[in-house]
């Protein structure tokens, strides 16, 4: 389609996603230009390939011969470990299909905090997994160890899925939609088609594996990459081209030079040490402890009597095992 066939009405179906892009080049009013930009963005957001959020499980079975002793029951506790997961790849490989999955993936991995599938927390929460598979295999566990071992895990995974869940943007489906159409128009304005790419840089693209719309396809997803980063700096007001590293508050800030930093100016700062409430499981009463501890299930009077039962526990067999 080219100058002057836009005027009422663009018929974007069957048409290649190039074709698009090149007629948009093509058109001479803005107002040609924002209804196929408006037509193109119908496609995606009425695309078939929806954003999906999942439950998985890390699971194993405990034998039925394991099942009944001390171990095996804390095994079984924790034989089915939910964690949430997302939808991250298209079965369908048409362009529309192809960008609504990265617009999908971009809003997943920078602003829902409910979704962690980073290897830092899912190397923690297969760890009970592994360690049954030593234990039956013919590893010796203190059951009193073994429990512990196995709640500071799942504690521990906790707290890096905070971390990393405040490492999120808290930008709402429709604002980012937003933001998207913004970024589409700035990206369709600067597209150089396929062939003048190639004079311009002087490479040659095998055309047999890799076509004009596989060149733009690859080009608005590597823009929307972009584009988000550059957003992100933003949104933590942060200037750009500089190297940048994550607070344990959430925050991005700017890395020194040295890379010795490891909190944002904020976190830098003396900020007193909060506490939060729990009902101790031992003595039954709520307590206050510091907010920084990992613990949640003990106050702290009582962790210390569980703390020196235990080390007691391993004294004795220790020796009971040298003699």
């Amino acid at each position: 389609m080219r100058c002057g066939m836009v005027k009422r009405m663009y018929d974007i179906n069957d048409k290649f996603l190039y074709e698009i892009l090149d007629d948009f080049k093509d058109a001479q009013a803005e107002e040609e230009k924002d209804k196929i930009i408006s037509e193109f963005m119908k496609l995606i957001w009425a695309s078939k390939n929806q954003r999906v959020i999942n439950k998985k499980y890390i699971t194993f079975k405990v034998l039925n011969s394991l099942s009944d002793t001390d171990i095996g029951e804390i095994f079984n506790k924790y034989s089915r470990i939910e964690y949430i997961s997302y939808k991250s790849m298209s079965k369908q490989q048409d362009f529309v299909s192809l960008i609504r999955q990265k617009i999908n993936n971009l809003y997943t991995n920078h602003c829902d905090g409910r979704v962690c599938i980073r290897k830092e927390y899912i190397d923690l929460i297969k760890k009970p997994k592994q360690m049954y598979y030593r234990w039956k295999n013919g590893e010796e566990f203190d059951i009193t160890t073994i429990l512990s071992q196995i709640e500071e895990i799942i504690q521990q995974s906790e707290v890096v899925k905070e971390k990393y869940a405040k490492q999120k943007m808290g930008i709402e489906w429709n604002e980012y939609k937003t933001l998207i159409v913004s970024y589409f128009k700035r990206m369709f304005e600067n597209y150089i088609p396929l062939e003048d790419f190639e004079d311009k840089t002087k490479l040659v693209i095998n055309s047999e594996s890799w076509n004009e719309d596989n060149f733009t396809i690859a080009y608005l997803c590597k823009g929307l990459d972009g584009y988000m980063r550059n957003y992100q700096k933003k949104y933590y007001e942060l200037p750009r081209n500089k190297k940048y590293d994550y607070c344990e508050c959430g925050c991005m800030f700017v890395q020194s030079k040295k890379n010795n930093r490891l909190k944002c100016d904020k976190c830098s700062t003396y900020q007193p040490i909060g506490t939060k409430t729990i009902t101790c499981i031992d003595c039954g009463e709520e307590k206050q402890i510091p907010s920084t501890s990992r613990q949640n299930k003990r106050c702290l009077e009582c962790y210390e009597v569980y703390r020196k039962a235990i080390i007691n526990e391993n004294a004795k067999k220790y020796y009971q095992n040298k003699k």
